[in-house]
């Protein structure tokens, strides 16, 4: 048995990150580990109690709650508690560049218990600052959740990857990124891939699905934050005309997830006219009867650090298409466990209409993917294994 700390830095929202999260945690208690969950800021009840009940959740206590204090927090409080919180407003506006402020607000939040291995799952300042400075562990590991050339500006957290023992990454081309880049440090950098509760999965999907999908029609999913810039939802509405002008019309789409692009995506598909063809279910706390219940799922993204997406299609037996990023390679093998598109919408358009005309590759990737049984040994293996480097 090892223990194990997690330390993330808010844990609210449903996406792939805190589903992934939660998953390692179940991953590691079932393989009989000590589990401490340190929630440094924000956090959902409701994903509080999708965490193994073994687990011991942690909250920060004292001055150091104050690391990610904002205006809003500030106005929220009263009499002598608000000037107190203004004054350290002032203190952190003041220091918070090249960690003075992450020095100050943390001096005195070291953790009591000693452990095995750390991880600051949520790559960020103040999780990484607080892993090296503040736990005492044998292993200290730095998470990385995104391709290198979309994660913009890295500077305020890329400067602790030399004091971390490693750096996972969530797929062998994130790895590879990394270590091109930072070649003087380039051992640092693993795989880790993201674990899933296969068993879990399969049996949410069996769970009545809140929409009525017509067997008459090729019912089509994705499940993905509504957010164009990489997600890229906008794309669906674009599809669907393409399709529709081909003389395809017996499908129907099915887009579970919300987000800051939603009300303009839904304006694109009344002004493409093929609002009829859309339906915007929104958030769901259980998307997966979605992906069992369709024919097949889409995922359009511009990029994918892994693309979870993809993978709980495949645990439920459901053809996938994806666009294509350099991690897909490592989960979809192209015409046998699901199909791979070009970053444009036409592709993905012949794609689509492909895998809605043919009922004989669509049945061949199920009997495919019935044939793959999901295991997390590999990603815990991989984590863990960090425990055997000196």
């Amino acid at each position: 048995m090892s223990k194990v700390l997690i330390v993330v830095s808010a844990f609210w929202g449903i996406g792939g990150i805190s589903t992934s999260v939660i998953n390692m945690c179940h991953e590691l208690v079932q393989q009989d580990n000590d589990v401490h969950f340190l929630n440094m800021g924000d956090a959902d009840r409701g994903l509080l109690e999708k965490l193994p009940n073994e687990v011991k959740v942690l909250e920060l206590k004292g001055f150091a709650q104050n690391w990610n204090l904002s205006r809003e927090k500030m106005k929220a409080e009263s009499g002598i508690v608000k000037g107190y919180k203004y004054i350290i407003g002032a203190i952190k506006k003041l220091t918070n560049k090249n960690e003075l402020w992450l020095r100050i607000v943390f001096k005195n939040a070291q953790m009591k218990e000693d452990y095995d291995l750390a991880v600051a799952f949520m790559p960020c300042a103040p999780t990484y600052y607080f892993l090296i400075h503040c736990v005492n562990t044998k292993k200290k590991v730095g998470f990385v959740h995104g391709e290198l050339k979309h994660l913009g500006d890295i500077s305020s957290w890329d400067r602790y990857f030399e004091k971390m023992n490693f750096i996972a990454c969530v797929s062998n081309a994130v790895r590879d990124e990394f270590r091109k880049k930072y070649a003087t440090i380039s051992e640092k950098f693993i795989t880790v891939y993201n674990m899933f509760d296969a068993q879990n999965i399969e049996e949410m999907s069996k769970l009545e699905c809140k929409s009525n999908f017509d067997k008459h029609l090729i019912n089509i999913a994705t499940i993905s934050r509504i957010e164009n810039s990489t997600k890229r939802i906008d794309r669906i509405p674009q599809i669907c005309k393409i399709l529709i002008e081909k003389g395809v019309r017996k499908f129907h789409w099915y887009i579970i997830g919300g987000g800051e692009d939603e009300d303009a995506d839904k304006r694109l598909a009344v002004e493409l006219h093929v609002d009829a063809y859309i339906d915007f279910v929104g958030i769901q706390k259980n998307p997966y009867p979605y992906i069992f219940g369709c024919d097949f799922t889409v995922l359009t993204s511009l990029t994918e650090s892994f693309g979870m997406a993809v993978l709980e299609s495949q645990i439920l037996q459901t053809p996938v298409i994806s666009t294509k990023y350099p991690a897909v390679y490592e989960i979809i093998e192209n015409q046998v466990s699901g199909i791979i598109a070009d970053q444009n919408i036409k592709d993905i358009a012949d794609k689509v209409e492909t895998l809605i005309r043919d009922e004989t590759l669509r049945n061949r990737i199920r009997k495919n993917l019935s044939q793959q049984r999901y295991s997390n040994q590999l990603p815990y293996s991989q984590l863990m294994g960090v425990l055997d480097h000196e």
